[in-house]
């Protein structure tokens, strides 16, 4: 058995099998693209990151959940992100500039859908002992 550090960055498998089925909590850093890392807060939640510095700055982007997203697609949104970063575009920044033009052309819904949307339906009807009696 190696001696290993609590702190020392923990390297991601390679085989998607083996990523399947890490619970440990913590950073597993890819071997192939840099700064490219799979974040396990439990056994199913896991998300790919993307850590980066940019002006001296540590930055650390979120690329998407591990359920969405493959090993060979998170690998490529990191290098779309790195190229920005190439550029001297902050990759976070970006993303938030393109949400918010998104949301200023998107249609607002009406009220009526809305609530429409929001309205929480049961499956019993509400007995008299369920009212309000002042």
């Amino acid at each position: 058995m190696t001696f290993r550090p609590k702190d020392a960055p923990k390297i991601l498998p390679k085989s998607a099998k083996a990523i399947e089925v890490l619970t440990e909590p913590g950073l597993y850093r890819d071997r192939d693209t840099t700064g490219l890392s799979l974040q396990v807060a439990g056994p199913k939640n896991k998300s790919w990151v993307l850590r980066f510095e940019l002006n001296g700055k540590a930055r650390t982007m979120g690329l998407g959940s591990y359920n969405v997203f493959t090993l060979t697609e998170a690998r490529k949104r990191a290098r779309e992100a790195r190229g920005l970063l190439a550029d001297g575009i902050d990759p976070i920044d970006q993303r938030r500039a393109q949400r918010a033009k998104q949301a200023a052309t998107t249609k607002p819904r009406s009220s009526a859908k809305l609530s429409s949307s929001l309205c929480v339906t049961t499956r019993f009807p509400l007995s008299a002992a369920w009212r309000f009696v002042p």
